[in-house]
């Protein structure tokens, strides 16, 4: 469960499914351990559903900033 301030920071909670993010652009992520990352969706696509542990679940995401 995210707390207010990271929603308030842009992230999203992801309770599992599909990858909510479409095209090659690195998101950030927490996963269940607890780590923070940037990935690109597709390099990453099986551990949003199934990952082969639990702790490797993506829990939220955000989108980057728009680049000027």
């Amino acid at each position: 469960m995210l707390t207010p301030e990271q929603k308030a920071d842009g992230w999203i909670e992801h309770d599992g499914g599909e990858c909510p993010v479409r095209g090659l652009v690195g998101i950030d992520v927490i996963i269940r351990a607890g780590i923070r990352g940037t990935v690109l969706p597709q390099a990453i696509g099986w551990i949003w559903s199934e990952p082969a542990s639990p702790l490797g679940q993506i829990i939220a995401y955000r989108k980057p900033e728009p680049t000027p």
